[in-house]
């Protein structure tokens, strides 16, 4: 491991006093060969001002090998170690020339201030991984901004009617944008996102003013949203997702007047929740009532059923019957269909896991068909859906409940999910699920 100062007043001869010595530019012969070692240290004036006339490459091997730290440091301290402080003028910056910046390699970077005149690549190759806190991007005219590593803190700047998505792309070990803000984010018009995999959280976009959705490709993988603000009118997904791998989900995503969005995709259906339809005195987020619309693709059958996520919960010993509460405007679903797991400590097996499902399996012939003809779930008289309230609706005109009985033997966790096994459910059907689980 090797320290080295970078600041654009120094003398270039390394060592003490530090910043009087200092490397005057990361295209410095020394430092060009300093980038390519593993583990060592670089600190870089928070005040260094660079312009470097060509494309930069930094790499320094594998994600396997150690990592090499850049850090943006207060000039004023002269020591071996100075304080970090967060950097002022752009300290990576090809702004000269249209030229691209790539920041390539196993490397930690904070507070380091990068603009580019070009595209801007965070780590692209898959056997790389960068950790970014507390830096500055911006982004050259109308030019893209890519990741492949971890984002944490910190700004991106879009330049003067930059019109450019976000890629974040996973190539093998994932990729995170977390606490990012944004400046002139109304120059993005289209979809904020370019995404092929990543978890992004804790963002407020409603800055983004003038565009359309998060994604703009329907070729999505292992992609999740969480804490994040919107604009009303946004779209979450495009209209017909096509999904390669994993899960897509959104959590605790919307506007002020539904700040707990939920909505999870997989390749054969998916749900959105909503607070204008549901059922009166059921599940609510923070004081919103909420309910799930679920919709199925041509995959979905009995045999590779669309999975709702888990809802958990405890409960005390006993015989108790867990239900979920559904509506449709079309017709009643049978329990080949519809219908609810429940995996729970039970008096059979009181220190392990029990799965129960309340599906017409018992008839399984070998040639996969059954020989037990399948029953309606059980009708539900009581319950009032709220904003089903027109005839294209159906007037929550189907209205059943998803029921599972079982014999707790402790006191026990459990959860439950509800599994369709219809496909070509559309949005227009109105199936609605209330998450909340009644147990009597």
């Amino acid at each position: 491991m090797a320290d080295y100062w970078i600041y654009h007043g120094g003398n270039g001869t390394g060592g003490s006093p530090y910043w009087t010595n200092a490397y005057p530019s990361w295209s410095h012969a020394t430092i060009v060969t300093a980038l390519t070692v593993q583990n060592n240290r670089f600190f870089v004036a928070h005040d260094h001002v660079d312009p470097i006339s060509g494309a930069v490459k930094a790499h320094n091997g594998p994600q396997s090998a150690a990592s090499s730290l850049i850090v943006s440091s207060d000039r004023d301290d002269t020591s071996a170690n100075p304080s970090f402080r967060v950097g002022v003028t752009p300290q990576f910056n090809t702004t000269d020339g249209l030229y691209n910046l790539a920041i390539d390699g196993n490397l930690l970077l904070f507070g380091v201030r990068l603009e580019s005149g070009g595209d801007l690549s965070l780590t692209a190759d898959a056997d790389e991984r960068g950790i970014f806190h507390d830096c500055y991007f911006k982004i050259g005219h109308a030019r893209s901004f890519a990741t492949n590593g971890y984002i944490f803190g910190g700004t991106l700047e879009f330049s003067d009617n930059v019109n450019t998505a976000i890629t974040a792309i996973n190539l093998g070990t994932g990729c995170s944008i977390d606490s990012l803000s944004f400046v002139n984010a109304s120059y993005r018009t289209g979809y904020i996102f370019d995404l092929c995999a990543g978890n992004i959280s804790n963002l407020d976009i409603r800055g983004f003013t003038n565009i359309i959705g998060f994604h703009n490709t329907s070729v999505l993988q292992n992609s999740s949203f969480m804490n994040i603000k919107t604009n009303p009118t946004i779209v979450y997904l495009p209209a017909s997702p096509i999904q390669r791998l994993g899960e897509i989900s959104f959590t605790n995503v919307g506007p002020s007047n539904n700040p707990s969005k939920f909505s999870q995709w997989f390749l054969n259906g998916g749900l959105d929740s909503t607070n204008a339809i549901f059922r009166n005195g059921g599940a609510s987020i923070s004081g919103y009532p909420t309910a799930w619309l679920f919709r199925t693709n041509t995959v979905c059958n009995e045999y590779k059923p669309y999975l709702s996520p888990w809802i958990y919960g405890s409960v005390l010993p006993g015989t108790k019957t867990f239900s979920i509460y559904i509506t449709n405007n079309t017709n009643n679903f049978n329990d080949n269909e519809v219908w609810l797991e429940l995996q729970c400590q039970n008096s059979i097996e009181p220190n392990g896991i029990r799965l129960t499902d309340w599906r017409n399996t018992d008839g399984l012939n070998n040639d996969g068909t059954f020989s037990i003809t399948p029953v309606a779930q059980t009708i539900d008289s009581s319950s009032v859906w709220i904003g089903l309230n027109d005839a294209s609706q159906g007037l929550a005109t189907y209205r059943q409940k998803l029921s599972v009985t079982a014999n707790i033997g402790i006191n026990s966790l459990f959860r439950v999910r509800v599994c369709i096994g219809i496909p070509n459910i559309a949005s227009s059907r109105y199936f609605y699920m209330d998450p909340e689980v009644e147990i009597l």
